[in-house]
């Protein structure tokens, strides 16, 4: 199996909602980026496409690969410790803490990219916390125009971009998507840019354009 995600949140049996659902979607940020890292290097595993790193208050327990393919991986959950972290920095640290340990966990047991992820997560501290990236690219033909679909994902929510430059100067940056910060809420827009007869559509996974301009609005700018 090719390891593709990894996912941090607390056990869904010991805490309650008011823990779980801000941690689960403000962690998706760090750990997004990291798959985004993963999907380079395609690391195969024996039996697991994924890794579920589990807050509990007492991590115990080894781990162990679950029947839906999942490597879950308790580690240690301070939840007064985490009420405490109010700023981008302290919680993104606090979750990146959580991960090392986990990894240290898996050593003994399993070989994973222990430095892929490490570097990865280096990478997320020089850029002060940022996943940022460019979804899709298109020239425009027929013109000067070169559109971007540009998404970002913090621990509040999801943002897409539609970016146009024309001869590499930019004309247009404007948020047409704004979600969740989980990708059950924006991964089915995450689909296609396309230009037909002059109009320039942003595609969801079930076809429907959700954005639509024109080449003629571009040329006003």
């Amino acid at each position: 199996m090719i390891l593709k995600e990894i996912y941090l949140y607390p056990d869904l049996g010991e805490f309650s909602d008011e823990i779980i659902h801000p941690f689960r979607d403000q962690s998706r940020s760090i750990c997004n980026f990291l798959e985004r890292h993963l999907s380079a290097e395609k690391f195969e595993t024996p039996n697991f496409k994924k890794i579920c790193f589990v807050g509990t208050r007492q991590a115990v327990n080894e781990p162990y690969v679950n029947s839906s393919g999942a490597l879950i991986v308790n580690v240690g959950l301070d939840t007064e410790l985490y009420k405490k972290c109010t700023s981008v920095k302290e919680l993104n640290e606090f979750f990146i803490q959580l991960l090392l340990e986990g990894l240290e966990k898996c050593r003994p047991h399993m070989t994973l990219p222990d430095d892929l992820l490490k570097n990865a997560m280096d990478e997320f501290r020089r850029n002060h916390y940022k996943n940022e990236w460019t979804f899709k690219q298109k020239k425009i033909k027929g013109s000067d125009y070169v559109c971007a679909l540009e998404c970002q994902l913090t621990i509040d929510c999801f943002l897409m971009n539609l970016k146009v430059l024309r001869k590499n100067t930019p004309v247009l940056d404007k948020e047409i998507l704004r979600t969740a910060p989980d990708e059950i809420a924006f991964g089915p827009y995450l689909k296609d840019l396309k230009e037909e007869g002059g109009r320039i559509k942003v595609i969801d996974k079930s076809g429907v354009a959700f954005y639509t301009t024109t080449v003629a609005s571009l040329d006003k700018l």
